[in-house]
């Protein structure tokens, strides 16, 4: 008996020093998988909703371009079709993640719907924002107005598109394709365009305050009244610029090493650098 005693003493000890916390750390554990598990679960929810979202948005868009009596494709400009048509887009975006947001842009425009020609579905104001849009198609896009914060732009075709005052706060434009585009008044700031092509391109008073231009090239482009506050301009492609007086003056002073200028008459203060500048056909 007094043996038995002295045990279950002991077990009581035993469940009373390292029992009780085992126990927690146990329940700890399994209310961690819990949430874990219903975490993952709402996540899956979220992507099947949005995914029914971008089905049901193409879906009526299609049903509005068949349409017999008010056909979005071949309606005028202030035709009810096309607000309708705006207001699905509006509240569909609001709802989609970066890459669906994607989906639906291409499927707009591989419909004809937003080019500069046809014009028939404005995307002014539009939440595209993290868009996933890299390496598409979008030449002669019309985009304006549109805000494109952090979306991904890599290596996109924007040939002559229009995204004048639209907004591509750090957005990642890496080797894109933008000759001939519309970017006067853009919100570049923080954008990277590592290696971009902004040949002939309109960049007046566009703000490219903390861009990254290594690489880029700005032949022929429109720089008048461009900000370049701490732009990045190493072995950029600077020729036949178009521009005031402010704007080359500004850009001067952020000119790095290895950068190559052709048919631009840089101030005097850009010839007093430390370092040396490149500086042909002038």
């Amino acid at each position: 008996m007094i043996g038995g005693s002295l045990r279950l003493l002991g077990s009581r000890q035993v469940w009373a020093s390292i029992g009780a916390p085992g126990f927690l750390i146990t329940a700890g554990l399994s209310f961690y998988t819990f949430q874990s598990n219903q975490r993952q679960e709402s996540r899956a929810d979220a992507d099947r909703a949005s995914q029914a979202v971008l089905q049901s948005y193409i879906k009526d868009v299609k049903d509005l371009i068949l349409e017999e009596k008010s056909n979005l494709a071949t309606s005028e400009v202030h035709d009810p079709v096309r607000e309708i048509a705006r207001a699905l887009t509006i509240t569909a975006v609001r709802q989609l993640d970066g890459e669906r947001k994607g989906i639906l842009l291409r499927f707009l425009f591989e419909s004809r719907l937003i080019s500069n020609e046809t014009k028939i579905i404005q995307l002014f104001e539009i939440d595209l924002s993290e868009a996933d849009l890299a390496g598409f198609n979008l030449g002669d896009i019309h985009l304006t107005k549109a805000d494109l914060t952090d979306a991904d732009l890599g290596k996109t075709i924007l040939i002559k598109a229009d995204l004048s005052r639209s907004i591509f706060r750090g957005a990642d434009l890496t080797e894109a394709v933008i000759l001939g585009a519309d970017l006067t008044r853009t919100d570049l700031t923080g954008a990277v365009l590592v290696g971009a092509n902004l040949s002939g391109a309109d960049l007046t008073d566009a703000d490219l305050t903390d861009a990254d231009l290594t690489g880029a090239d700005l032949t022929g482009a429109d720089l008048t009244r461009t900000v370049f506050d701490g732009t990045n301009l190493i072995d950029a492609v600077l020729a036949d610029l178009r521009g005031t007086t402010v704007g080359q003056m500004e850009l001067a002073k952020n000119l790095a090493p290895g950068s190559v200028l052709l048919g631009l008459r840089l101030p005097r203060i850009s010839r007093q650098r430390s370092h040396p500048l490149l500086i042909l056909g002038l």
